[in-house]
């Protein structure tokens, strides 16, 4: 059985859906923080979930996401570094002064906390279900209807570096891949760009 090609959401998408959540709200803040470095980052959902305020550092003059990610074939933890911009970088200290009153609450804070609101239940670490539902939340408000889910945003930040020139080594270290087999599937993401070289080669044999 062919499995279906992976969605991912071309740039003019991606911007509609950093611009959805509402802002001038707590949970508008965390999400779009979140968004931001699911698409920035293309952290797996569970590193996402386990991130603490003190994973986040300034490393050579840049504001970088530096945590242990876990291997699950192997077990092993591996030591990942993700460039962040600025613009991300600010987005998760607005989220943190709404949060917590400060910029630099103590580093072993959840980055980002779920909201409190379901019956006793304290604030903790967002879970997996609250990133499903928030990215859900944010595709629907700007009328995005392709299969998108947390792992289509590791797709598309993939897809994104490799078409702006990165090569696949940068890209590996950035997405945390054992092999450039891994990255190498990324190559073949965009159904738009393999139709157009494969026009191009065509023309020719017309």
């Amino acid at each position: 059985m062919n499995e279906r090609p992976t969605e991912f959401l071309e740039v003019a998408e991606i911007k509609r859906l950093l611009r959805a959540p509402d802002r001038r709200t707590l949970q508008g803040l965390r999400d779009a923080a979140v968004l931001r470095v699911l698409v920035e980052g293309g952290l797996r959902e569970g590193e996402l979930c386990s991130l603490t305020v003190g994973n986040l550092k300034t490393i050579q003059d840049r504001p970088c996401l530096h945590f242990e990610s876990l291997k699950k074939r192997s077990g092993r933890r591996v030591l990942r570094v993700v460039p962040l911009t600025v613009r991300a970088h600010d987005d998760i200290r607005r989220y943190w002064r709404r949060e917590h009153g400060s910029t630099a609450p103590s580093r072993d804070q959840p980055m980002f906390r779920t909201l409190g609101q379901r019956g006793p239940y304290a604030k903790g670490p967002i879970t997996a279900k609250a990133v499903d539902g928030l990215v859900a939340k944010a595709l629907n408000s700007v009328g995005i209807a392709k299969r998108i889910t947390t792992h289509s945003l590791r797709h598309s930040c993939a897809t994104h570096l490799l078409r702006s020139g990165a090569d696949l080594e940068t890209v590996r270290d950035i997405l945390g891949h054992s092999s450039l087999a891994t990255t190498g599937r990324y190559l073949h993401s965009s159904l738009d760009r393999n139709a157009e070289a494969v026009g191009k080669a065509a023309s020719g044999w017309v």
